[in-house]
């Protein structure tokens, strides 16, 4: 959230992005904030998590996120934000442009990740797990949203995170 207010907020104001769809939001504390602020919300979890956001007033579809069921229902975001999810998929280049399919022209993703130099650097073991399939420096998340297309705002390195904001600009999706 610090990043979000201190970096990205002030990007959405001034090029008016307003809708947020958060991929594996859990219990939507993000999203819960975000919505206090006055941006139009939405998550997607297939968790019980859903179900305590949703308690909080957050609107969230307690299911995996699949493009084409939101593309169907002609629900499209000016951002999308995907926090912890990038490293547990096989397929991430598919899952972006899954996201892209999502986005309005102009629209911009924003993806949070374990940094595996930060990890390596230290001796740690901790990002190395049966549940992590990718890991991503700072280096390797950029080119792989370039392989996606993506142009990107900023990769900010958080101790043990990667924040990366990218833009798909006005292209087509």
């Amino acid at each position: 959230l610090d990043i979000f207010n201190n970096n990205i907020e002030q990007y959405c104001k001034k090029n008016n992005l307003n809708s947020i769809l958060e991929v594996a939001c859990f219990d939507g504390y993000v999203l819960y904030h975000l919505q206090r602020s006055g941006f139009e919300v939405m998550g997607c979890d297939p968790s019980e998590g859903a179900d305590i956001g949703k308690k909080f007033g957050v609107n969230i579809i307690r299911d995996f996120f699949d493009a084409d069921n939101f593309i169907k229902q002609n629900q499209f975001f000016d951002i999308v934000i995907s926090r912890h999810f990038l490293e547990h998929v096989v397929t991430p280049k598919k899952l972006i442009n899954d996201f892209k399919k999502v986005l309005n022209p102009g629209g911009v993703l924003i993806l949070e990740v374990p940094n595996v130099q930060f990890f390596i650097d230290r001796g740690l073991m901790d990002v190395f797990s049966l549940e992590h399939i990718q890991a991503f420096s700072a280096e390797s998340i950029s080119y792989l949203l370039s392989e996606a297309d993506m142009d990107i705002v900023n990769i900010n390195e958080i101790n043990d995170n990667i924040i990366a904001v990218a833009t798909i600009e006005n292209k087509n999706k």
